[in-house]
């Protein structure tokens, strides 16, 4: 019965105890796909009771069955003017997620706030599917001026932490002759749905997939990364896969592995559960039988305790 967790993490965890072996050992359907994978995604909204219980535990059971898979999680992060158990889930479920030590990735409602919830959410899916094109190798071209290989890109996904991914698409010559593609990049890492980055120039990880025509003229085609690194750290390593094409426009994707947990965003949450914590304790301290004994006792309504007489 689909009857779900209340939003209650430690219900939806009792639900996989329960039901985890049964998952793991009789549905063919399911091992199958994780026997045939090289990469495991595991998707779910941080914000509720199901997806935010069920998910670390899942990917424990899954990282001790299949030890030599890459394993990573996508989270949903609620909007800030979601529910103060929405947060605290997401707060929950992300510190339980960061002690798994895998690769994960976020999408963030907090970037539609204001949008109906039937565009935001598709916009959600459609940004993750394009993360899921992008590391499965969708967006790379063919070519003679260097390639990203199937153990590059591993290497890059593989790495533990926060991994972030954008694609800027669809950019013209009109486009650069005013700013640099880089500079494109930066606006748009600030504006997709990814959780915002901390900016504290960790990156062990970064792919860069270049796609232009012959006539384009950008930095990015002499491996000229400077005014990115500038605003995102210089990586440990840098993976590139460079193609001209036959495309009208410009494409850049990047791909930031082995960042560190955006302690910002985790912040915010936190400070709407902290400030509701504030006032619930205030509410507590609030006590009746010091209003009754108050010169006031004999005004008050019998139902909270007064003159009775």
């Amino acid at each position: 019965e689909a009857r779900g967790a209340g939003k209650n993490r430690k219900v939806a965890l009792s639900f996989m105890k329960d039901n985890g072996i049964e998952l793991m050992t009789e549905v063919p359907y399911f091992t199958e796909m994780c026997n045939r994978s090289d990469v495991i995604i595991v998707a779910g909204s941080t914000a509720g009771g199901t997806g935010s219980g069920v998910c670390p535990s899942l990917i424990a059971v899954l990282k001790q069955q299949y030890p030599q898979k890459i394993i990573i999680y996508c989270g949903i992060l609620p909007r800030l003017t979601d529910s103060v158990k929405a947060q605290e889930n997401s707060i929950g479920c992300l510190s339980d997620i960061t002690k798994l030590n895998i690769p994960y990735f976020l999408a963030d409602l907090e970037a539609y706030q204001g949008v109906p919830n039937d565009i935001a959410y598709k916009n959600i899916q459609s940004y993750i599917i394009d993360c899921i094109n992008s590391i499965r190798g969708k967006y790379l071209n063919k070519s003679s001026y260097g390639m990203i290989d199937e153990n590059d890109m591993r290497t890059v996904i593989a790495e533990s932490g926060y991994l972030s991914i954008y694609n800027l698409d669809k950019v013209s010559q009109t486009q650069l002759d005013k700013e640099s593609m880089q500079k494109m990049m930066i606006s748009n890492i600030k504006r997709t749905p990814a959780a915002e980055i901390m900016r504290d120039g960790i990156v062990r990880q970064m792919a860069v997939i270049v796609n232009m025509p012959d006539d384009m003229n950008d930095s990015s085609r002499s491996s000229d990364y400077e005014e990115l690194i500038a605003y995102i750290g210089r990586p440990l390593t840098i993976f590139e896969n460079y193609a001209i094409t036959q495309s009208a426009t410009g494409q850049m994707i990047i791909i930031l592995s082995g960042q560190t947990t955006p302690y910002n965003r985790l912040a915010k949450m936190s400070e709407v559960v902290t400030e509701y914590k504030e006032k619930a304790n205030k509410q507590k301290k609030f006590n009746l039988d010091n209003l009754v004994s108050s010169e006031l006792a004999d005004d008050i309504p019998n139902f909270l305790g007064g003159n009775t007489q």
